[in-house]
């Protein structure tokens, strides 16, 4: 082949290599062109300029190849230009001082007049810097600044000129970002001045709130105040009635009676206004037969009926329960009053009053009360203002009834307070219905039933087999709460698992492994509305009952609120107990394997009493705790030595707590003694602690001192008792269960060294020592002991560490 032929085909072949890059910079131009379209799309929501420049500079790369690439951003404050993003960034001082070069020899100004890609040698680097500036119609947000890999020439224009469409993209998205940054200052500012302007009204309410508040604690001391001398008028002239009088003396001090019980019962709608508005009222809740208010209303208002000419008659549906649970003096209040305007605006025909069942439930009862007249009737407008305070609906002062405008009012809010509402029909000349409803418990229905059903054996054989076996968590910290709450339910024939506190119970808890959990709520360490919660997390279904000395209103609500499905009072009733698991366990729903260890032993009954020793005691009634919480005598024994052991300094330590400021540990001291008194029987010393459980919450500290000497007084009774008892009691003595010393002495030595330094470590050695002490001679201290530890009292506890050892001569400083 010739020369020439040869040089011809290798010019071919160059030429052909020249076109397929020509072809492939196409492509690539092509297809970085349609992305830019994405990348506005993906950069203009972006609200952070390192994430911008990010996504920028990898768009830019895929153009051109750089040894190094950074963004600078405007200081406006200063009027220059710093580095914010630089690749890599310790190279961020060379881009400095290229920056400085270019701007000594106008490379700089160049950039920011022409608006494109400027591009000069560096000798410094011995390569070429591209500038370019980052800007919009507006303003001028940036540069960027490139130091190229290969010579510019190689690079073709149009590649510069799909730089610069980058820039421009990125531009408005850096203008983008400082708008949404404006905006969102804009926003906090416009937020902080709402949260402002909000606190303040909140402050202007809560103002008003007190203001109000203090006008109604106000009226309710002066109606206390006033009430006071009407009682002297009214009952000194019930006795001067009784006196020889004339006639004229006769009819001025009758007349003196009627205005002054009217302006008593005017008082008794004030005092009860302004007690609700302070927030102040509550409701009782105690059973009552319905029966007996229906017969109080028909005694008290069938005579004036009578002398009016008009009829009266009541209707009690069958349905309706005969023993309900809840505030009877407020229910009887309600129907008073309304009852009262009916025969007050009936002037022929009667008035007749209805209670029919509206719905029942598991535990509770609404009723609906029907209240229904053939008087005067209201008009339309006199409708809308009945329940407003102090208003009438004859307003005229020549009106013919009087009253203050507020028992409707005081009603209403009653009613409400009982979860109920009520509502009137009425019309002109035609009478007028009023509606009401309410709830009620039904325990004490339900108990009666179950009592009744019980007469000839105290529990139902039948019941308890339906509850044989399941295993139950008890969690109380309260020693005597747990023996009292295990002793029954061991007669029940359950497995019990004891948990000191609500963090124990919690780390005890295993999904299907209880049927049921009894949950005090007052505890240290970790409360029973905590644990519930956390159990909650773990298992939704597990039912928990809790079990707690508060027999206020809301207290039931506010156990629900927390996760647990029922709720109960201590003293705890056996057959109330029984009543609850009955009703809550579900033998399907945990996999119990019964360890025939697990079930403790009855212990012999070895107590005998006299009847002639039970009627001298005072402060105690063994019976009444005997029969209601279902123990034995020598039980009972037992819990009153723990008692006189460990609460016959509670007076003093609650003046302590007091003294210190510390009313949580006052009232949880007192709260606890109110449960153990109701179950050891103590029925003055318990309602003398429910006192001073509610003074110690409100602060109350005018009440303290007479509370807590009546406290202290019922309490030293309680102890004589019980050392009268104890003295003079025969005893048949039980042997207690040996104790190996060898064996006890190093884990009890171990427990007394890291009670205070290793919880862990102490925690296992009081399992371990309660397999070796329980039932021995020191059983009840290893008891204190354990019970000390767990509120971490670590000074209780080493005292009763000290006492074991010395039973036991055991030397805990040995090695």
């Amino acid at each position: 082949m010739k020369n020439n032929e040869i040089e011809n085909i290798e010019n071919l072949k160059a030429r052909l290599e020249f076109l397929e890059e020509v072809n492939r910079f196409t492509m690539d131009s092509l297809s970085i062109a349609a992305s830019l379209g994405k990348l506005e799309h993906s950069i203009n929501d972006i609200h952070d300029p390192s994430k911008i420049f990010e996504i920028t500079r990898s768009r830019i790369e895929k153009l051109i190849p750089f040894d190094l690439t950074a963004f600078m951003l405007a200081d406006e404050n200063e009027f220059d230009f710093y580095v914010y993003d630089c690749n890599p960034f310790d190279k961020k001082d060379i881009i400095n001082n290229e920056i400085e070069l270019c701007i000594e020899d106008g490379t700089f100004a160049r950039a920011f007049n022409e608006k494109k890609a400027i591009i000069n040698f560096s000798s410094s680097l011995n390569k070429y810097i591209l500038l370019h500036i980052i800007a919009t119609e507006s303003s001028e947000r940036g540069l960027f600044v490139g130091v190229l890999k290969n010579d510019p020439k190689a690079i073709p224009e149009a590649l510069f000129l799909l730089l610069s469409i980058i820039m421009i993209n990125t531009a408005n998205a850096l203008e983008n970002y400082e708008l949404y940054k404006r905006l969102k200052d804009i926003n906090e500012n416009l937020e902080s001045i709402v949260e402002e302007r909000t606190n303040n009204l909140n402050k202007a309410r809560e103002e008003a709130e007190l203001s109000s508040k203090a006008k109604s604690e106000f009226l309710a001391n002066m109606s206390h105040e006033i009430r006071t001398p009407m009682n002297a008028i009214i009952g000194f002239s019930e006795l001067a009635l009784k006196t020889e009088l004339n006639p004229k003396q006769k009819d001025y001090l009758k007349k003196i009676q009627t205005s002054s019980k009217s302006l008593l019962g005017i008082l008794n709608d004030i005092l009860d206004f302004s007690k609700i508005e302070a927030g102040r009222l509550e409701l009782e809740y105690s059973g009552f037969k319905v029966e007996d208010i229906m017969n109080y209303l028909y005694d008290l208002f069938t005579q004036k009926s009578y002398e009016k000419g008009i009829g009266f008659n009541i209707f009690v549906d069958s349905n309706v329960p005969p023993v309900i649970d809840g505030d009877s003096l407020r229910l009887r209040q309600i129907l008073i009053n309304l009852c009262s305007n009916a025969i007050k605006f009936t002037q022929k025909g009667g008035v007749k009053v209805s209670v029919l069942m509206a719905e029942r439930k598991a535990e509770k009862v609404k009723l609906c009360f029907w209240i229904k007249d053939t008087g005067i009737g209201m008009t339309q407008e006199q409708t809308q203002k009945l329940f407003s305070a102090f208003t009438q609906a004859d307003t005229s002062t020549t009106r013919r009834f009087g009253g203050t405008g507020l028992g409707l009012v005081i009603s209403k809010r009653l009613i409400e307070m009982m979860n109920g509402e009520i509502s009137v029909e009425t019309e002109m000349g035609e009478g007028s219905l009023f509606v009401f409803t309410a709830w009620f418990g039904l325990y004490s229905y339900l108990n009666n039933k179950l009592s009744k059903k019980n007469e000839e054996s105290p529990v139902d054989i039948t019941a308890i087999d339906k509850i044989e076996g399941s295993r139950i968590l008890l969690v109380e910290d309260n020693i005597i709460n747990q023996q009292v709450a295990e002793e029954m339910l061991l007669n029940f024939k359950v497995l019990v698992d004891i948990a000191n506190n609500g963090k124990e119970a919690v780390e005890k808890f295993k999904p299907s492994f209880y049927h049921l959990i009894l949950m005090d709520m007052q505890m240290p360490i970790m409360d029973g509305y905590t644990a519930a919660e956390e159990i909650r997390k773990i298992d939704k279904s597990i039912p928990i009952i809790a079990l707690t000395a508060h027999a206020i209103k809301g207290e039931q609500e506010k156990c629900l609120s927390h996760g647990m499905n029922d709720y109960l009072t201590k003293p705890i009733d056996t057959q109330t107990l029984l009543l609850s698991l009955i009703k809550w366990i579900n033998r399907d729903s945990a996999n119990i394997a019964a360890p025939n260890n697990e079930t403790l032993p009855k212990k012999t009954k070895n107590y005998k009493i006299t009847d002639s020793l039970l009627a001298e005691l005072t402060g105690l009634n063994v019976k009444s705790a005997l029969t209601r919480v279902g123990i034995e005598l020598d039980f009972y024994m037992e819990l009153l030595q723990v008692f006189c052991k460990s609460y016959s300094n509670c007076a003093n330590e609650i003046r302590i707590a007091i003294e210190h400021n510390d009313y949580e540990l006052a009232e949880r001291i007192a709260h606890t003694m109110k449960g153990v008194a109701g179950n050891i029987g103590a029925d003055e010393l318990m309602k003398a602690s429910g006192d001073l459980v509610i003074a110690l919450r409100d602060q109350k500290n005018e009440e303290l001192k007479p509370l807590i000497d009546t406290f202290d007084q019922y309490l030293h009774i309680v102890l004589a008792s019980a050392s009268k008892l104890e003295m003079n009691t025969e005893i048949e003595k039980v042997k207690d269960k040996e104790v190996n010393v060898c064996e006890v002495a190093p884990i009890l030595r171990n427990f007394y060294k890291n009670m205070e330094i290793d919880l862990s470590e102490a925690i296992k050695c009081i399992e371990l020592l309660s397999k070796l002490l329980t039932d021995s001679v020191v059983d009840l201290d290893f008891k204190n002991a354990a019970n000390f530890f767990n509120e971490l009292d670590i000074s209780k506890t080493s005292e009763a560490i000290k006492k074991i050892a010395s039973t036991l001569n055991i030397n805990l400083d040995k090695d």
